[in-house]
């Protein structure tokens, strides 16, 4: 049959359209010739993604995804386990050539181990140091056999079309866990525990330790000048202990065992009269004249420290609770006393020999430390001149025992006899008042270990290591660590949400969540191409829903904070993590550029303006601290200033925005952490841009202002 005229060419057209693809519309934006054309490819990939792709591009000319509902079902057991597994390797050589950059060619290539013939293929090789040591570290997959310490493991590669001989050594021995066997008393959570081993890099720490209540506190050294019933500050991180002082030795054998204290700090009062001068005391104002009766000697305070001496015993009011070693123990004695640094308790090393009653004992000071005053004598000594008991003894004018002492950088005491051939008398100043006690708490059993972590597995572990825990608390502690030899195993992790609870998955309905629904995505609604699918390509059984995806591409502007200063005010600046210096510059205009669909600020014109002042200065670094000379230079600490580096410029220190740390007239330091001992000479600019706004509001220091800059020089 021929087609004789164009009608009759047409309406075979569209017999092939009703024969072959009727349900496809009409509207439909691909050549329907040439889906006639592909008709049978198209109906034999009825039901799959492929031709629901085809179809949606059709009518629509857009691209198409999917989800199956199925894939977040809820179901027992459906977690999917997974356990990694790795080896870590060196001495990596190529055609038995040392060549460590090569590792990166065991990726998805099938290892064996020269002496166990095992075999795995690799997923991936990682690069990375460890405690300071790099590592190569292989991740496997298919792990046939067991691998053997330190043996060979090889594989083939091409390079260049060249076949390629690679090798490596294994370095395994990783501690992957631990077994507490007896826990010990007074550890410390979160401490580090030592290991004895030829390994490296492995961390073992103490994560978790019993708590406990305090029971009883203990004088271990008793110090000097306390109070019965001082409070004792107890701190270890639990709360609600208390304890106080029972009983001190108030006998006089190591210090007075009262002190007359004249307390009174005055204040900083130049050019004041006497009669107005203030006292830190609660009494009156010095009365003027000073020297009557009622004068400067009734304005000072007075109190008497009584009774005191080193700590003997202490008592438990409240344990408290919660309470992890390491605690501290420490006597709250009477703060004016504390402060003032008397000298309180001295032991006798060594008496020596031929010294004599009333010998003096001399105090030196060690370098930083300031006391004053302190005297003491030999009081006693045996048959052949050793000392046998010392005292502190009074001095006109001073507290006996000096003032201004550190109980921790206490003076050395030397002991100056009258007979020449005394010697090896060692006499120790061992407290101040109210300070230099040792206390020791009882408590319920606090420190216990009750669990080690191993942070780190390291490598090299292969003689059997120990952890050092006798080192640490009270020593009783014993632990046996666990390490593997050949691959390493880590910790077994899901490798998504299935079969969670509270997870993104949902129970199990007739409709949407179930086994047979599927949804098409596309940017149309699904009226539009729900019945051509159920027409055409849609399987038997299924459910069909639609997900209309709309993508946002609008795009979004970003203000920028720059340097700004206000005419006509003082600098108000506000500093961007990028700095400008403008210089050769022209003046320049402002204005606004409104982006559609934002609105960012009211935006307003204006004008700037740069100050290109200079001059000219010399450097010196030492350490941190660099030093600029420049007479008059005019920055203030806080200022920022602009290098411009003109001789010895160093590739640490360049040009740039520095800020100074301190300032005077004709110098000012700026911190310099980079490089040490370089000097030379530098351009100094001010980089602040003066910015002048037309009938701006108000504005104030660390306002953000968007400003765009439209000349030519920025």
């Amino acid at each position: 049959h021929q087609l004789r005229e164009e009608g009759d060419y047409h309406a075979f057209l569209q017999k092939m359209y009703d024969n072959f693809i009727k349900f496809i519309p009409d509207n439909v934006i691909a050549d329907r010739n040439l889906i006639v054309k592909h008709a049978k490819d198209f109906y034999r990939s009825t039901g799959s993604e492929k031709s629901v792709r085809f179809l949606i591009r059709a009518l629509f000319n857009k691209e198409v995804s999917f989800y199956y509902p199925k894939s977040d079902i809820l179901r027992a057991s459906d977690g999917k386990w997974f356990v990694e597994k790795s080896l870590k390797i060196t001495n990596i050589q190529v055609d038995n050539t040392s060549n460590t950059i090569a590792a990166s060619n065991f990726k998805s290539r099938l290892i064996k181990g020269l002496s166990s013939n095992a075999t795995a293929t690799v997923e991936s090789v990682d690069t990375y140091f460890d405690k300071g040591q790099p590592v190569v570290e292989l991740k496997l997959s298919g792990i046939y056999k067991e691998f053997q310490n330190a043996e060979r493991v090889f594989t083939y590669f091409t390079e260049e079309g060249v076949d390629k001989y690679l090798t490596a050594t294994l370095f395994s021995g990783v501690i992957t866990s631990v077994t507490l066997i007896e826990g010990g008393a007074n550890y410390t959570e979160g401490t580090t525990v030592p290991i004895t081993s030829n390994g490296t890099g492995a961390q073992v720490v103490i994560s978790k330790v019993t708590k406990g209540s305090i029971q009883g506190v203990g004088v271990s050294y008793g110090g000097a000048g306390f109070h019965v019933d001082d409070g004792i500050v107890i701190s270890g991180g639990g709360s609600g202990a208390n304890a106080n002082v029972f009983s001190v030795n108030a006998d006089g054998s190591y210090h007075p065992n009262s002190y007359n204290v004249v307390w009174s700090t005055i204040e900083l009062e130049a050019n004041t009269n006497i009669g107005n001068l203030i006292y830190s005391n609660l009494n009156s104002l010095i009365i003027d004249p000073a020297n009557d009766t009622s004068g400067i000697g009734n304005s000072m305070g007075y109190f008497l420290y009584a009774n005191c001496g080193p700590a003997v015993s202490c008592y438990v009011i409240a344990g408290g609770n919660n309470y992890t070693p390491p605690l501290s123990l420490t006597i709250s004695a009477n703060s004016i006393i504390q402060k003032l640094g008397i000298l309180g308790r001295m032991e006798i090393v060594d008496g020596g020999t031929g010294y004599v009653a009333n010998d003096k004992i001399e105090f030196v000071n060690p370098i930083g430390s300031t006391g004053s005053g302190a005297y003491a004598n030999v009081v006693s000594v045996n048959a052949t001149g050793s000392i046998q008991n010392v005292a502190f003894i009074s001095q006109y004018g001073q507290i006996v025992g000096g003032s201004g002492y550190d109980y921790l950088n206490l003076p050395s005491a030397v002991v100056v006899s009258s007979n020449a051939s005394a010697v090896g008398a060692n006499v120790m100043v061992r407290a101040v008042i109210g300070h230099n006690e040792r206390l020791v708490a009882s408590n319920s059993t606090i420190g216990t270990i009750l669990q080690l972590t191993v942070v780190s597995g390291g490598s090299g572990y292969i003689d059997n290591p120990v952890l050092r825990l006798n080192e640490l608390g009270d020593g009783t502690a014993n632990a046996t660590l666990t390490t593997v030899t050949g691959a390493y195993s880590y910790p077994g992790r899901y490798i998504n949400d299935d079969g969670h609870i509270s997870a993104y998955n949902f129970l199990e309905d007739r409709d949407y969540y179930q086994n047979y629904s599927y949804v098409v995505k596309v940017d149309e609604t699904i009226n539009k191409y729900r019945t051509p699918i159920k027409n055409l390509i849609h399987p038997a059984g299924m459910k069909l829903f639609g997900e209309y995806l709309t993508v946002d591409d609008q795009q979004t502007a970003t203000n920028t904070d720059v340097t700004v200063s206000y005419a006509n005010t003082v600098s108000n600046s506000k500093f961007s993590t990028s700095y400008y210096q403008v210089q050769d510059y022209v003046s320049g205009s402002l204005a606004p550029r409104i982006i559609p669909g934002t609105v960012l600020s009211e935006m307003i014109s204006g004008g700037y303006t740069v100050d290109t002042a200079n001059q000219i200065g010399t450097y010196t670094i030492a350490g941190t601290d660099c030093l600029v000379y420049s007479p008059a230079h005019g920055f203030n600490k806080n200022d920022y200033v602009y290098f411009a580096i003109l001789t010895n410029e160093s590739a640490n220190l360049g040009n740039g925005i520095y800020l100074v740390s301190s300032a005077n007239a004709n110098y000012f330091t700026i911190k310099n952490s980079k490089i040490d001992y370089n000097s030379g000479n530098v351009q100094l600019y001010n980089p602040a841009v003066q910015v002048t706004m037309n009938n701006v509001k108000t504005l104030s220091a660390n306002d953000n202002v968007y400003i765009e800059f439209i000349t030519t020089d920025q």
